[in-house]
């Protein structure tokens, strides 16, 4: 035997010895995962969570517990923090597939989009036909704005798998926020002709427009809804398709009863139990730790010729039409919806072992220099144009570490008639889980808090926010896009004027409005459902 030979041999021998000492990993502590996998099926997950922390106190390396509580806190919308586990048990098991597919999922649900590409690239050389994979490629390519690459990566997914409906449906949804309404039909039918009960491929064809919809189509969308075996999350998507159907159909009391149904369902269905509460604590420790002497005594960075431009308030406040008007500008870069800040935030809660935002008290000058260069460096691989937007709703929580981090930043508040804001998250279903928008009273208050904490940030941060009234901006475009431009010290160009003609990608409902010339009837729509509004108004002190 070579020594070639003979080192391999033994490297086999010691990968076979691992992998059985990490299967036999998951034998140990059987009885308490058995406790977490009962605590699952009951849907009480903080408990499993806890057993399987527990687990890893005592053992660290335990696969198992390092795995379910990865997945779990995915299933939670909590892909950082599930990230340091699920790349443990990659660590411990480079074959574990499984785990590295998660991870993925992991990373591009955060936007780390270079280690996701790091990981499934590996993955295909060993497993160049795995439909999983590519289709997690897929979805990397479509979020990098590789739209081409994105189809191409869907439709290989569907090629080797051909039961994976949600390949065909993520292909359709690029089509469709390309423009392409057609082939996205064609994809959505050809979906649905493989698993009827696919409630998110009903919902992708419903968003398309009135005319792609037919009474055939209703027809089958009613009697999928009421087969007993549906799961939570495709009766949810069902429903707000189903919403959507009737509403285009004027007929709203029926719209409204299939809206209230999907929130009920989603809120039955979320992993952990949600108390408004832990949201009134965490706005009021927000503008305690940004009080008037911390936000004087901030030491702004150094300028540079990076202009960050922040779209932000309420989703549904008219934020997309703000991005598509900008990202119409020579000098603008329309990103999208990014999760930078959010993975800064994380990143602080790290460096500091402290939550948000008394983690910021930690913190050393070196620290905010570096965190600022972190995501001037990650957004600027999407595009070499001075100003880039991150159209994020809910950086509006962030608006003071964005005054520190980016003394030069344009920050834009919009904001929409909150009756019509509010009845607008109600009536979507979003990508990532919002519990207080299961409910029109919690809705209502979460929009008073942000209406307090915006407030908060005007009166501290006097000057440093341009406010878009969406109402204001549709009566009177010219002048409020002008204003707009001014305030970030752009040059008018017409193009602005005319961004329904934008071929950009848009990910988000209103892709299809945003490719229209500015109409006034989504103003009053809200007036359609005034009768089922009371808990809201009520909430948002309008009874």
């Amino acid at each position: 035997m070579s020594k070639k030979t003979k080192a391999r041999n033994i490297k086999k021998q010691n990968k076979s010895k691992k992998s059985k000492q990490h299967s036999l990993n998951c034998v140990t502590f059987l009885k308490e995962l058995h406790l977490a996998d009962k605590y699952l099926k009951s849907n009480k997950h903080e408990q499993a969570a806890k057993i399987y922390q527990q687990i890893l106190i005592r053992a660290p390396d335990h696969l198992c517990a390092n795995y379910y509580l990865g997945v779990l806190l995915h299933t939670a919308n909590q892909s950082y923090a599930g990230i340091p586990y699920l790349k443990k048990v990659v660590e411990l098991q480079p074959e574990h597939i499984g785990a590295q597919l998660v991870l993925s999922d992991l990373y591009l649900n955060t936007d780390l989009v270079d280690e996701a590409n790091d990981l499934l690239s590996k993955l295909l050389v060993q497993k160049p036909r795995n439909a999983e994979a590519l289709f997690r490629l897929g979805k990397l390519n479509q979020q990098r704005g590789n739209y081409q690459e994105a189809e191409q990566n869907f439709q290989q997914a569907f090629k080797h798998d051909r039961t994976m409906v949600m390949a065909l449906t993520h292909h359709a949804k690029v089509c469709a926020a390309l423009g392409n309404t057609d082939k996205a039909l064609t994809l959505f039918r050809r979906a649905r002709e493989i698993r009827p009960a696919d409630g998110e491929v009903h919902y992708g064809l419903a968003l398309l427009n009135k005319d792609a919809i037919n009474a055939d189509d209703i027809e089958l969308m009613e009697k999928t809804y009421n087969t007993k075996q549906l799961g939570s999350s495709d009766k949810a998507y069902l429903c707000h398709g189903l919403g959507k159907v009737y509403d285009d159909l004027k007929q709203y009391e029926k719209a409204f009863a299939y809206f209230a149904e999907a929130n009920r369902v989603k809120r039955e269905a979320f992993p952990f139990t949600y108390d408004i509460r832990h949201d009134v604590d965490y706005f009021n420790k927000i503008k305690q730790v940004f009080n008037s002497g911390f936000i004087n005594a901030m030491n702004p960075l150094a300028d540079n010729n990076f202009t960050p431009v922040f779209i932000l308030g309420m989703p549904r406040s008219g934020t997309t039409l703000a991005e598509q008007i900008l990202a119409s500008h020579s000098g603008v870069y329309g990103a999208g919806e990014l999760e930078e800040m959010n993975n800064l935030v994380n990143e602080i809660q790290v460096r500091t072992a402290s939550r948000f935002p008394d983690a910021l008290e930690k913190l050393v000058e070196n620290d905010w220099e570096e965190l600022a260069n972190q995501y001037i460096n990650r957004v600027s691989r999407r595009s070499t144009a001075r100003y880039v937007t991150d159209k994020r709703p809910y950086n509006f929580r962030y608006i003071g570490l964005i005054a520190k981090l980016f003394p030069n930043a344009k920050i834009i508040h919009c904001q929409r008639n909150p009756l019509a804001t509010c009845l607008s998250i109600y009536r979507y279903h979003f990508s990532s889980a919002e519990p207080y928008a299961t409910d029109l009273t919690d809705l209502g208050k979460y929009y008073l808090m942000y209406e307090d904490l915006m407030a908060f940030w005007q009166q501290n941060l006097p000057n440093r926010i341009h406010n878009l009234k969406y109402e204001e901006l549709i009566n009177n475009p010219e002048q409020e896009i002008d204003n707009l431009l001014e305030y970030c010290g752009l040059p008018f160009e017409e193009n602005c004027l005319e961004y329904f003609n934008n071929k950009r990608s848009v990910n988000t409902p209103s892709a299809s409005q945003v490719r229209q010339p500015i109409y006034k009837t989504a103003i009053e729509h809200w007036q359609h459902y005034e009768n089922y509004l009371q808990p809201l108004k009520t909430a948002l002190n309008l009874a």
